[in-house]
């Protein structure tokens, strides 16, 4: 929950600033739309693969599967 508001507080104060034109030491609206775009492709990459597949798993499977440590 807390890197979740620190997330939001460091968008609110971000995404203005980087929607401002070049000339105004900003990013512009197409370089910042651009910069969510590519974080978003390789946050979709990661998960491809590294989120197991749970597809066709029995609900013990998927116990088993969880109950492994995070790391």
């Amino acid at each position: 929950m807390t890197l979740h508001f620190a997330n939001l507080d460091g968008n609110s104060r971000a995404v203005p600033n980087l929607l401002l034109p070049v000339v105004d030491r900003g990013n512009s609206p197409k370089g910042t739309f651009w910069f969510f775009a590519v974080v978003t492709i390789v946050g979709g990459i990661w998960v491809w693969f590294s989120v197991p597949e749970t597809a066709g798993r029995t609900l013990e499977s998927m116990d088993r599967l969880f109950a492994l440590p995070w790391y």
